[in-house]
């Protein structure tokens, strides 16, 4: 079991459903928010070892979202995944994965290869 936490936020429930379970087969301890602001929230109080954010939320969207956590000294060194369906696996082989300083990832993801990024952002991270 690895013992990372991580916070899913994503407004599509049934995303958030599957990537909990699929992460907690993993051995992640998976935090849920459906909106923007909740995902803030959790992200402070909580204080995640990673989060993986929907690009594509009303309200506040991802990178809104993304923005708030960077510019708060509490959450500003937590690794952040976009996961989003506005990109294709072409697009995100172009990008080399990284938009706005984030990992990106085009829905639906592998999760063999999200696995491999959350390892890769978290080792990174716990260095720093």
């Amino acid at each position: 079991m690895s013992g990372l936490s991580i916070l899913v936020v994503d407004d599509d429930k049934d995303a958030l459903m599957l990537a909990s379970k699929l992460l907690g087969k993993r051995g992640y301890d998976v935090l849920t928010a459906d909106n923007g602001p909740e995902g803030i929230e959790l992200a402070v109080s909580e204080h995640p070892d990673l989060v993986i954010l929907d690009i594509s939320m009303p309200g506040m969207d991802g990178g809104q979202v993304s923005k708030k956590l960077k510019e708060n000294p509490q959450t500003q060194n937590i690794p952040i995944i976009h996961l989003t369906s506005l990109i294709s696996r072409d697009d995100e082989d172009r990008s080399n994965h990284v938009f706005g300083g984030n990992i990106m990832l085009a829905k639906p993801c592998d999760i063999d290869d999200l696995t491999v990024q959350i390892e890769r952002l978290t080792a990174a991270a716990a260095k720093e």
